[in-house]
């Protein structure tokens, strides 16, 4: 309501999701009634298709899912999305929330420290600080894997990963991007 750029109803077409370089999928059920017949959509929307599998005129847009204890990443198993979000859950239902009762800090991988959306200055040294300062988290989604070509942004101080890939950080993944299609997908 305070944000004149948001939108309160769904694109109805791929056309006119099209319109749009980035969507945000919070913790939402996939099967709620504004979101079940457009995950397709969606899908086509990042992988820069269209509603027929064909290469679109217009390059794949911008997806950011954002964990949640409830539905996400869990609940996008076996729909048209699990082919574009970057990690693989490996169980249908979300583990139950378990609140930290020490706050955590994620810690950005070399790859996490030069991507743009980690870059808060130029200088390496202003940069880190701005990012020990930034407020820490309490709760984190977990029972995932990375896919194979995903790369990881961020990852727990202490969990270790689920499934250890090559010379990878054997901890826990909490930001992960990868390029499906011509479009860009973060958890």
């Amino acid at each position: 309501k305070t944000d004149a750029t948001a939108i309160s109803i769904f694109p109805p077409t791929l056309d006119e999701l099209n319109r749009y370089d980035v969507l945000i999928i919070g913790d939402c059920d996939p099967n709620h009634k504004k979101l079940q017949n457009r995950l397709k959509d969606i899908k086509n929307y990042v992988t820069g298709e269209d509603d027929k599998g064909r290469k679109s005129a217009k390059p794949g847009g911008g997806l950011l899912f954002i964990a949640g204890a409830f539905h996400n990443p869990h609940h996008y198993k076996g729909t048209p999305l699990a082919d574009v979000i970057p990690v693989e859950p490996l169980q249908n239902n979300p583990p139950p929330e378990v609140p930290k009762k020490d706050p955590l800090r994620p810690e950005l991988t070399q790859s996490g420290k030069m991507n743009p959306i980690f870059r808060f200055s130029p200088n390496d040294g202003e940069n880190t600080g701005i990012w020990h300062r930034l407020q820490p988290m309490y709760w984190n989604s977990s029972r995932y894997r990375i896919k194979p070509l995903a790369e990881v942004l961020a990852v727990h101080p202490s969990e270790k990963a689920m499934d250890k890939r090559g010379n990878q950080d054997d901890r826990h993944p909490l930001v992960v991007q990868h390029f499906p299609g011509t479009g860009r997908c973060m958890f």
